[in-house]
């Protein structure tokens, strides 16, 4: 098994499939049919999906992206996939592009994903490659962990003109085409038995004026924060998010891992806040929340609950052991920020009281 790198050009898009591997093939195949990503030779696509003018439009690249995570996540729970969107804290965010276009792109790519993975993770992430006052061109990829595409055998012509997710989609050729008349380019990467990955590039027009957050970040600067997760991916996303609001992030890979954390810092220097996962091994968010609770040193430290789509914490723990909040991954950068902004500002609120007092 080896990886392939396809770089795309022309009217379809060239995609090895291997005739050895028919397992992989029929697999590829079967999945193809539901989300219309590789089928037989098919007709060329009409251009009819991108022949009128784009309409240009300020809009939030994180919001867009955090609600395709939602829609996304709603369908790999059931699968015991997760679904991660890692978006770079300095990738500008309010711009300008055809957003409902690039909505359907994403779309796309991300149902196509979801589909042909039965287990493991699917991944969007978003970064900047280069960035002026002016514009900001983007490298936007969404990974899979599903079976990848064989990379020896026939070729097949991609020209799918077939929509998805209850004609939302585009088919991949279309969504080639639409990135490609917006001045970008689409490829994509595979390797058998470890994913796929399709990417696009695209320089969008940064808006003139956008929105600040500093009113809420300020207070945040210098905040110990110990983030607890067992999924790698899941700490990067809130360790990135967190450090660019200015907070000292320490990581824990297990809630037996962050108790210790704890313990060490002691009264002398302690955190913050502490960012628990509900579902870990060996201990739950949930039994590491009662045992810090149960520490008269560690249990005055606010606890946000981190719980996947689809899992709600038990009501009664959650009044039990006082949680700040609970949010839902993939998190949405405004929910993080509220979560974080409250539960501290909450925190100092009852120290002044107890000093006062």
């Amino acid at each position: 098994m080896w990886g392939a790198i396809f770089w795309v050009s022309g009217a379809a898009w060239l995609v090895v499939v291997a005739s050895l591997a028919s397992g992989l093939v029929a697999k590829w195949r079967r999945a193809a049919a539901s989300v219309a990503l590789v089928p037989p030779i098919a007709p060329p696509a009409s251009p009819r999906a991108v022949a009128r003018a784009l309409d240009i439009q300020d809009f939030d690249l994180r919001e867009l992206v955090e609600e395709i995570a939602d829609r996304a996540a709603a369908r790999t729970h059931p699968k015991g996939v997760s679904f991660l969107a890692d978006i770079d804290p300095d990738v500008p965010v309010h711009l300008r592009a055809d957003a409902a276009e690039l909505r359907r792109v994403l779309v796309n790519l991300t149902g196509n994903a979801v589909e042909l993975t039965d287990a493991g993770s699917v991944v969007l992430q978003v970064r900047a490659i280069q960035c002026s006052g002016i514009n900001v061109k983007l490298r936007i990829a969404v990974t899979d962990s599903g079976s990848g595409l064989p990379s020896e055998g026939v070729v097949a012509i991609v020209e799918s003109r077939t929509r998805t997710d209850g004609g939302e989609g585009l088919g991949v050729a279309l969504a080639k085409a639409l990135i490609e008349r917006m001045g970008g380019k689409m490829g994509v990467e595979s390797e058998v038995g470890r994913g796929t990955t399709f990417w696009f590039e695209l320089t969008l027009a940064r808006q003139v004026a956008s929105p600040s957050e500093t009113h809420f970040t300020t207070s945040l600067r210098g905040c110990k924060v110990l983030v607890v997760d067992d999924d790698w991916r899941c700490r990067r996303v809130a360790r990135q998010q967190l450090r660019a609001w200015g907070c000292d992030v320490v990581e824990a890979t297990s809630a037996i891992d962050a108790i210790a954390h704890l313990a060490a810092c002691g009264a002398n220097d302690p955190f913050d806040l502490l960012l628990l996962d509900l579902q870990m091994p060996e201990m739950s968010g949930i039994e590491a929340a009662r045992a810090i609770r149960a520490n008269p040193v560690l249990r005055q430290v606010p606890i946000i609950l981190m719980t996947s789509f689809g899992v709600a914490a038990p009501r009664e723990a959650t009044r039990e052991h006082g949680f700040a909040a609970v949010i839902t991954k993939p998190m949405r950068r405004a929910a993080l920020l509220r979560a974080v902004w409250s539960a501290i500002g909450r925190a100092e609120n009852d120290s002044r009281l107890k000093a006062a007092g």
